[in-house]
C-alpha cells in the first residue's frame, strides 16, 4: 500500500476499531494529484492526531479538500478544535488548490504563517467563519459559498503591502450566498469613497450571487466578465464604473430601475443579459424610449431581456448599435410590439411574450 499513487478520497471514522485512522494515511507518501479527506470532525476528541496525516510527506498532492461533517455541536469548544486540526495538518507549498468545507473555526489564521503557493481557494458552508486573514496569500481564484457569519473579506484594512498583494494577485472572485457580507474591507463610508481598499489590478471575472447586504466592492480596472445576481443597484453601479467589462450578466437586481446611468461605462461590452429585474424598464429615462444613450454601446453584439415585466417597448436607441447581431426577449409579459428595425438582426429570438400580437412584416415573411 505504501506505493499507492491514487487515492482521491479518504474517509475518517471512529465508529469502530476497524474504521479508517490517520495513521493509515501517514505512510501513503507516494500519493499524487488530488486528495479529499472527509470526516475531520472525528479528530475533535484529539485534534493533534491531524499531524499523523503527514501531508508534508506527500509532496505530489496538488489539490487538497478538507471536509468536516456538519451537525449540531452543543459545546462551541468542540468546534474551536477545528483550528488545531487545520493547523496540525500542515499544508506544503506544492498544493495549488485548497478546498475547505464545513470548517467550524472563526478564522483561517492557521494558513497565514505557512509558505503556500495556492492558486485557488474554495470555502464552503463554514458557518462560524468571521475573518479570513488571507493577506499574505497570493491566490488567483477565490470562491466562497454560504459563510453566514462573514461580514468583511479583509477585516483589518491596515494590512499594508500584504493586503495590496492579495488583491493584486486575484484574477477570479466568486461570492455566493454570503448573506451578511458587507464589503471587501472594513472601512468607513468616507474612506470607502476615497478607495480605502486596494485595486484589483488583475481581476478578470467577478461573480456575486445572493449577497443582498453587500454595500461596497473594491475598484477594478481590466475586468472582462461580471455576473451579478440578487445584489443592489448600487453594487451594479460600483462594479461597472471605470471597468472594461465585455460580458455583463445581471439578474434580480434590487432597486434597479434604469440603465441610463451606467451606459457610459459599457462601451466595451459585447454581451449584455438583463434578467428578472422587476423594477427595470429600459425606457425609464429622461427621453423615454427615444433615448440615444444606447448608441454608446459601440461593441454590443448580443442583448438579452428576460423576465422584465415593466418593458412595453424596446428603446429606439438600440437600432443605432451597428454591431448588434442577436436579440433575445423572453417572459416580457407586457411587451406590446417590436419595431421594424429588428428585421435587420442576424438572430431574433422571442419567447413567452403574450402581448406581442404580431411580428414585423419582414420577420413574418422569412
Amino acid at each position: 500500500m505504501t506505493n499507492l499513487q491514487t487515492l482521491t478520497k479518504f474517509v475518517l471514522d471512529t465508529t469502530s476499531k476497524d474504521s479508517a485512522k490517520t495513521s493509515e494515511l501517514s505512510r501513503l507518501n507516494n500519493l499524487r494529484g488530488e486528495l479529499e479527506i472527509k470526516g475531520l470532525e472525528c479528530l475533535r476528541h484529539c485534534p493533534t492526531e491531524a499531524k499523523h496525516i503527514n501531508l508534508m510527506g506527500k509532496p505530489h498532492i496538488h489539490k487538497l479538500s478538507l471536509s468536516w461533517k456538519e451537525h449540531i455541536v452543543g459545546d462551541v469548544n468542540e468546534l474551536e478544535k477545528d483550528d488545531i486540526i487545520l493547523h496540525d495538518i500542515v499544508l506544503h507549498s506544492n498544493i495549488k488548490v485548497l478546498v475547505i468545507s464545513r470548517f467550524g473555526g472563526v478564522t483561517l489564521s492557521s494558513l497565514v504563517n505557512l509558505f503556500l503557493n495556492l492558486a485557488q481557494l474554495d470555502l464552503y458552508n463554514c458557518r462560524r467563519l468571521q475573518y479570513l486573514e488571507l493577506a499574505p496569500l497570493h491566490v488567483k481564484r477565490i470562491s466562497m459559498y454560504s459563510l453566514p457569519s462573514l461580514e468583511w473579506i479583509v477585516n483589518d484594512n491596515n494590512n499594508g503591502d500584504n493586503s495590496s498583494t492579495f488583491c493584486a494577485s486575484l484574477t477570479e472572485i466568486d461570492l455566493t450566498k454570503l448573506h451578511n457580507l458587507k464589503g471587501w474591507c472594513r472601512c468607513s463610508e468616507e474612506e470607502m469613497s476615497k478607495g480605502c481598499c486596494h485595486q484589483f489590478k488583475s481581476l478578470e471575472n467577478l461573480s456575486i450571487y445572493e449577497c443582498r447586504n453587500l454595500i461596497s466592492i473594491p475598484r477594478h480596472i481590466d475586468i472582462k466578465k461580471i455576473t451579478l445576481v440578487a445584489v443592489t443597484a448600487k453594487i451594479l453601479q460600483q462594479a461597472i464604473t471605470h471597468s472594461k467589462v465585455e460580458f455583463l450578466h445581471v439578474k434580480d437586481i434590487l432597486n434597479f430601475k434604469s440603465i441610463s446611468g451606467i451606459l457610459q461605462h459599457l462601451t466595451k461590452v459585447c454581451e449584455l443579459n438583463v434578467k428578472n429585474c422587476m423594477d427595470f424598464d429600459p425606457c425609464n429615462d429622461e427621453d423615454g424610449c427615444y433615448s440615444m444613450k444606447w448608441k454608446e454601446l459601440t461593441n454590443l453584439k448580443v442583448l438579452t431581456f428576460e423576465g422584465i415585466p415593466k418593458m412595453k417597448y424596446l428603446p429606439e436607441g438600440l437600432q443605432y448599435i451597428t454591431t448588434l447581431q442577436t436579440l433575445r426577449i423572453e417572459r416580457c409579459v407586457n411587451l406590446i410590439s417590436l419595431p421594424e428595425w429588428v428585421t435587420s438582426l442576424q438572430v431574433l429570438d422571442i419567447k413567452r411574450c403574450p402581448m406581442v400580437a404580431a411580428l414585423p412584416v419582414a420577420v413574418e415573411d422569412q
